[in-house]
């Protein structure tokens, strides 16, 4: 027992003394003979994956495989590039949504930097609006005997198990947006899976209840247009309804967005979700519902993961809300809209655009 125990010991010495002078030779070759070496034996052993992540290392930082060059001056002719986000478990390196090192303001273009004043593409057929029949839908309003003139509060006060207009209870703060708070109820009214719904609460402004209102006119006038299909696609509007001088707007009730869920699996370390084969089945569903809005001239305007919303987790199945930015393709268009990180280049630009845009912010 002794000896073997000194056979190992000596194999693992003579181990690291191999590894010591295959250290020594690579550290005497230049980077690039060395990077050869290296990746020639990971070909060799079936570690292709492992070889394509040491180039793309070293295209990326050259100083992590050049010691000699460190504490040189850094190449500012062109910007470092950007790091993609990883797919969770596919590596082990920390993601990154922005650049490695700042952007030197010099080297970008003024166009890039500047917000430009909004302004509109298009133009209004009044004639053709005045000839045009005219939609309606039904607004009730709640209100009771006891209460006149204005509410004492600009804005609605959301707390948890208030009853709103006599049937939703509040059950919890979902989020807040530019336009309104949104808080998950239950309908004392409703039954089956419409027992508990979204509730979306309007901000108390008039361009903000005009916009609030707007997406409400587009999901009914999209709802009597499109096939049964096709509906089922875009999210249940519920009611809508006025009480205490506050639009209320009631969704069938949805989980998560792509982008909270994602961060989610992400920090607690659980089992990768979104396969290649679940992507597809998104990316999917999102252009069906693109294909829906496009082809009655709607653009969509704001689409991101944040706007992606999980319908069921086992099925993966989503659905895009968000329709309070949309514009009508043949009416007069903001220049101004879709979120910054994906934004179209003719938006950016201030060009006038179509529903391409919406096709950009998918990829």
């Amino acid at each position: 027992r002794n000896r073997g125990r000194a056979n190992i010991r000596s194999h693992l010495v003579s181990r690291g003394q191999t590894m010591e002078a295959l250290y020594k030779e690579l550290s005497e070759l230049d980077p690039s003979t060395a990077l050869q070496v290296v990746s020639r034996w990971l070909i060799d052993n079936n570690l292709k994956a492992a070889e394509q992540t040491l180039q793309e290392d070293f295209e990326t930082n050259p100083l992590s495989v050049n010691p000699s060059s460190k504490g040189k001056p850094r190449d500012h002719q062109t910007p470092p590039p950007a790091e993609a986000l990883p797919v969770p478990g596919t590596s082990t390196r920390p993601g990154r949504l922005f650049d490695a090192e700042p952007v030197d303001p010099s080297m970008v273009s003024e166009t890039l930097l500047m917000k430009p004043d909004p302004v509109f593409h298009g133009e209004r057929d009044e004639r053709k609006r005045e000839a045009a029949d005219i939609a309606e839908f039904q607004l009730t309003v709640h209100f009771d005997a006891l209460t006149s003139g204005l509410e004492s509060e600009t804005h609605f006060r959301v707390e948890e198990r208030q009853i709103i207009a006599g049937r939703y209870v509040v059950i919890q703060y979902l989020g807040s947006g530019t336009f309104c708070h949104t808080v998950q109820c239950e309908d004392l009214k409703g039954s089956g899976s419409h027992r508990f719904v979204c509730v979306k609460v309007s901000k108390n402004t008039k361009d903000i209840f005009d916009q609030n209102l707007w997406e409400v006119k587009l999901l009914k006038m999209l709802a009597s247009r499109v096939s049964s299909e096709e509906r089922k696609l875009l999210p249940q509007l519920l009611n809508v309804f006025y009480f205490r001088e506050t639009l209320f707007i009631v969704y069938e009730l949805l989980r998560d967005n792509l982008y909270h869920i994602y961060k989610y699996i992400e920090e607690c370390q659980l089992p990768k979700y979104f396969t290649v084969d679940r992507l597809r089945e998104v990316a999917r569903q999102c252009l069906l519902t693109l294909q829906c809005l496009h082809s009655q001239e709607v653009i969509h305007c704001d689409l991101k993961p944040e706007n992606i919303l999980i319908s069921s987790l086992t099925m993966c199945k989503v659905k895009v809300i968000d329709y309070g930015n949309a514009y009508l393709h043949h009416d007069q268009r903001c220049s101004y809209v879709q979120s910054r990180a994906y934004r179209a280049p003719e938006v950016v630009l201030g060009l006038p655009y179509s529903t391409k845009v919406d096709m950009w912010s998918l990829g």
